[in-house]
C-alpha cells in the first residue's frame, strides 16, 4: 500500500498536499481545456483503482458476515449444551482417571474369593466386582451350558497349534472346578466365539456405563485375536463347531 501512496495521483490523500497555491489550480484548470483527452487519462485509472476497492470491499463484507454468522451460531450452541456442562448441574462429573489395580483378585481361588472377586465363566477370569458385569455374565450362561475339560495329555501344542493326542478327555465337573484350575483346560469351538462375542458386549456395555475395564478386556491384543477367530470361523466352515480345540487358562487381570 506504501508504494500506492506514493504515486503522483494519490497525493492529494495526503494531508500535506491539502493545500495547493491558487495559481496551480488556474493554471491546471487552463491545460484541461486545451487538452481534452487528459481527463481519459485521468479517469482509466481511476475506474480500476474503484473496480479493485469494490472487490475488496464486497470480500472484507463477505468475511465479517460469514464471521458473524459463526459467533452466532456458536452462541447458539453453547447456550443450548451450557446445562449438561454446568459446574452447577445435576450431572455429575466422570471420576478422575484411577490407575489400574495390580492383579485385584490375587493368583489363586481361594485368594480371590477372599478379595470378594467373581468368576465369569465367560471370560474364564476372575474379576473384581468394579470390573464384572453380573447382569451380561447372568444371561451368557443361561444360554448353553458349557462343558470343559481337563486332560493335558489330549492335546499337544506344536507349530503354533494345538493338536488331539487321541488320548480321552476327563470332564470338569462344574464352573466351580473350572475356577480352580490352575493347568489348561479345554473347550469346543463354540465357546471360543461365545467367549469373543461376550468380550465384545461387555466392552461396549463398559464404554456405555464408565464402568472400568480389566486389563485383557482392554488389551489390543485380545481384541485382535478375537477377530482372527471369528474371521478362521467364518473360513473354515469344514472344522466341527462342536470339536473340543480350545484351551482355557483361568486369568487374574488388573482392574
Amino acid at each position: 500500500m506504501a508504494s500506492q501512496w506514493a504515486d503522483p495521483r494519490y497525493k492529494f490523500l495526503n494531508w500535506h498536499d491539502t493545500l495547493p497555491d491558487i495559481e496551480e489550480d488556474a493554471s491546471s484548470d487552463a491545460r484541461s481545456e486545451r487538452c481534452p483527452y487528459s481527463t481519459k487519462t485521468t479517469t482509466r485509472p481511476s475506474l480500476s483503482k474503484l473496480a479493485t476497492a469494490t472487490v475488496l470491499g464486497c470480500m472484507v463484507l463477505t468475511i465479517l458476515a460469514i464471521s458473524i454468522i459463526t459467533l452466532v451460531r456458536q452462541m447458539e450452541f453453547e447456550n443450548k449444551i451450557s446445562p449438561l456442562i454446568s459446574h452447577n448441574s445435576s450431572i455429575n462429573s466422570p471420576p478422575a482417571y484411577q490407575p489400574m489395580r495390580k492383579r485385584p483378585c490375587g493368583q489363586a481361588a481361594h485368594e480371590a474369593r477372599a478379595a470378594g472377586c467373581k468368576f465369569d465363566v465367560l471370560r474364564a477370569a476372575w474379576l473384581p466386582r468394579e470390573c464384572s458385569d453380573d447382569e451380561l455374565h447372568a444371561v451368557a450362561i443361561s444360554d448353553a451350558p458349557w462343558q470343559f475339560y481337563r486332560n493335558t495329555s489330549a492335546f499337544v501344542y506344536r507349530q503354533g497349534h494345538w493338536w488331539p493326542t487321541g488320548d480321552e478327555m476327563v470332564p470338569i465337573s462344574g464352573y466351580e472346578e473350572l475356577s480352580e484350575q490352575r493347568h489348561i483346560a479345554w473347550a469346543s469351538r463354540r465357546y471360543h466365539i461365545a467367549h469373543c462375542m461376550y468380550t465384545w458386549k461387555m466392552m461396549a456395555r463398559a464404554v456405555e456405563s464408565g464402568r472400568r475395564m480389566d486389563s485383557t478386556l482392554r488389551a489390543f491384543h485380545h481384541i485382535s485375536h478375537c477377530a482372527d477367530t471369528v474371521y478362521e470361523f467364518m473360513e473354515e466352515r469344514e472344522t466341527p463347531f462342536e470339536l473340543v480345540m480350545t484351551p482355557v487358562k483361568i486369568a487374574y487381570p488388573d482392574c
